[in-house]
């Protein structure tokens, strides 16, 4: 858990657009609003062209000069990357698992074996 008092501590918050314009200023417009963060959640997660065209469109919007400043995370991205680490995990694990019955059996056999000829 992050420590609240100290000072680069900063929460976040989520809200729809016009919840947080209630909040800031019911007068305000969209365009009168110093952006931060934003985030996007899409309806359509499955569909990878219609995300990779969602983050072109929004780097095209953006001059080069504003577009060094911002940073666009696909979330998708990284579930990728830990999906093919959960898999080689899994493989490694596997593969020990079997390795230790292996042995297991093994002793087993070997003990009963010495007790049969006692």
């Amino acid at each position: 858990m992050r420590n609240r008092n100290d000072p680069n501590f900063n929460p976040a918050l989520v809200a729809s657009l016009p919840s947080f314009l209630r909040m800031h200023d019911s007068f305000a417009s969209i365009n009168d609003i110093k952006w931060e963060r934003v985030f996007v959640k899409l309806y359509q997660v499955d569909n990878l062209e219609h995300i990779n065209r969602i983050i072109m469109d929004a780097k095209t919007m953006f001059t080069p000069e504003e577009a060094n400043g911002i940073n666009i995370f696909n979330y998708f991205d990284d579930t990728k990357t830990m999906g093919d680490v959960k898999l080689i995990l899994d493989i490694i694990f596997k593969v020990i698992i079997l390795i230790t019955v292996f042995l297991c059996f093994f002793s087993l056999a070997s003990s009963m074996g010495a007790n049969l000829i006692d």
